[in-house]
């Protein structure tokens, strides 16, 4: 199944500081910089190239899933928050990512089986024209024969008479 790449990135940034956090925390741990990562390790250790790093962790943020700290007024460090780390059990992300795959492909069936059953019916139309003029035709033909077998019999009428 291709789910589209923001889905994935999302869930691997969500990963990344997921597994930071379980190796790192402990209640001795105080400062949120043990068990968050700056931005240029986020990106060495999520694999994500750097334009994806910072569109996905801007929605994190804003979604919450993601807590973004400054220090020194320069470096940035990012953790996952408690709604991040279910979203990443839960697999949020992912299954987002899914359910739009589907709803794409079930989209894009619709208006395939739409336009195969307007051709269907415009074929079918062009049929029913094409046999109706072959019957009005030959019903033309029958009324032609018809009025020489009467002007058959009258004149053959006249000569009898």
């Amino acid at each position: 199944m291709k789910i589209n790449k923001k889905y994935t990135s999302r869930h691997q940034l969500l990963q990344t500081l997921q597994e930071r956090k379980d190796d790192r925390w402990s209640p001795n741990n105080i400062d949120v910089r043990d068990i968050a990562l700056e931005t240029h390790k986020l990106l060495d250790k999520s694999g994500l190239r750097e334009t994806d790093l910072y569109q996905q962790l801007q929605y994190l943020v804003n979604e919450k899933e993601i807590k973004e700290t400054e220090f020194d007024g320069f470096r940035w460090y990012y953790s996952i928050s408690d709604a991040g780390t279910a979203a990443y059990h839960d697999q949020k992300h992912l299954s987002k990512g899914r359910k739009e795959y589907l709803d794409n492909i079930y989209d894009v069936l619709k208006n395939v089986s739409t336009f195969i059953l307007l051709l269907m019916a415009v074929l079918t139309f062009i049929g029913n024209w094409i046999s109706n003029s072959k019957k009005n035709q030959e019903i033309e033909d029958i009324k032609i024969e018809l009025k020489n077998l009467k002007d058959s019999l009258r004149n053959e009428k006249k000569i009898m008479r």
